[in-house]
């Protein structure tokens, strides 16, 4: 895979005048699975060509920390969960006064915050739940070989066996909504094809550079959130 970059759009040029001039991107940077699991926040920038045809490149890592206010996201796997439709009813149904328009604004606000509690109360982490449920069949399991005969063991191994399952394809779900992976088949078992595709993804969207309108390039978060704030209120004006 290709990683993200920054600087020159073309990193070659064959120093033509005219039509005969060529530029392309001939040069670039690629990593493995390994390397962006190691550096994943890992991107290059194609620099001036100077003495060569040839632009050099520099690679580097750049961290930007995740944002607070993370904007809410409704994800599909919640609805999986026996009591989502519930909580869905009921905060539709709450009465509200107003017009038509204000009401459903209102409303579908009453619903995100109702369901950002409801995810981190009731559904919870999805993670720290397939971990929970892995290590409840792996002691169920034990528990049920050390004695085959005893059906209530065994009973007990089922249903934690049919939880993870729950669990797993509810993890599916997100990791698959997550990478935005459309062409994947529904139950196919794929975590590390889309583990990779959602840190490639989360790479790309990074903002690493940002370049204003005197043509000045800024690298640090501090300086890309001024010069996106100076270009908002300039649009506003």
């Amino acid at each position: 895979m290709e990683s993200q970059y920054t600087g020159f759009k073309y990193s070659w040029s064959n120093n033509q005048v005219g039509h005969k001039r060529i530029l392309c991107k001939l040069d670039r940077t690629l990593f493995n699975n390994l390397w962006q699991d190691t550096y994943g926040s890992w991107s290059y920038k194609v620099l001036t060509r100077d003495k060569s045809d040839h632009a050099p490149l520099i690679g580097y890592v750049k961290s930007i920390p995740k944002p607070s206010n993370a904007p809410f996201r409704f994800q599909n796997m919640r609805i999986s969960h026996n009591s989502f439709l519930d909580v869905v009813s009921q905060s539709w149904q709450d009465y509200i006064s107003g017009n038509p328009a204000l009401r459903f604004a209102y409303k579908l606000k009453r619903l995100k915050d109702k369901l950002k509690w409801w995810n981190s109360n009731v559904f919870g982490d999805i993670n720290s739940k397939l971990k929970d449920m892995e290590e409840e069949v792996t002691v169920a399991m034990k528990v049920s070989d050390e004695d085959p005969t005893d059906l209530n063991k065994l009973s007990q191994l089922l249903l934690s066996q049919r939880n993870l399952n729950n669990i797993s394809q509810q993890y599916e779900t997100f990791l698959n909504k997550k990478a935005r992976v459309r062409w994947i088949k529904e139950g196919a078992r794929n975590s590390k094809y889309l583990h990779t595709s959602i840190k490639f993804k989360q790479s790309c969207n990074q903002i690493v550079e940002i370049i204003d309108e005197e043509d000045r390039g800024w690298t640090s978060q501090q300086d890309i959130k001024n010069v996106l704030q100076t270009m908002v209120t300039s649009f506003a004006l």
